[in-house]
């Protein structure tokens, strides 16, 4: 079964986001610039970069369209 457009976001020890990615494709979002320092704010932040991503990447993706996208990608590489 393949995955959902959903944002993983990773913590470090002080509960502090430090990396976000796609669940479905694993792609990476963009970290701020200059780097965030808030906690609420970098979560924010990634969740507006993963809003655009699933605009650009999944629009009305259904589960079995996201599964043969991430096989083609696969296969190219």
């Amino acid at each position: 079964m393949a995955n959902r457009p959903t944002l993983k976001i990773v913590y470090d020890a002080n509960n502090f986001p430090v990396s976000a990615k796609c669940f479905a494709c694993s792609e990476e979002m963009p970290q701020g610039e200059p780097r965030i320092t808030s906690k609420e704010e970098n979560r924010k932040w990634f969740k507006a970069q993963f809003d655009l991503h699933k605009k650009q990447k999944h629009p009305r993706e259904d589960v079995n369209q996201a599964a043969a996208r991430i096989v083609k990608e696969a296969t190219e590489r």
